[in-house]
């Protein structure tokens, strides 16, 4: 009976963790794309701002 009662238990904590994990990946997941967005946009506004830069100092 001990046996069982444990071997349940034990299934119930893996089963928890395997979700727990699952979650974790999936919502990295989708922070780690938000962050390749937001450094795409980064390196475009900086292109801009260098040619930008250029053109100022062309003009003096």
């Amino acid at each position: 009976m001990v046996g069982t009662q444990l071997i349940f238990c034990l299934t119930t904590f893996y089963q928890l963790l395997t979700n727990t994990a699952e979650s974790i990946k999936e919502e990295l997941s989708a922070i780690i794309k938000e962050h390749i967005e937001e450094t795409k946009l980064m390196k475009e506004e900086i292109k801009l701002m260098t040619i930008g830069l250029k053109r100022i100092k062309k003009k003096k």
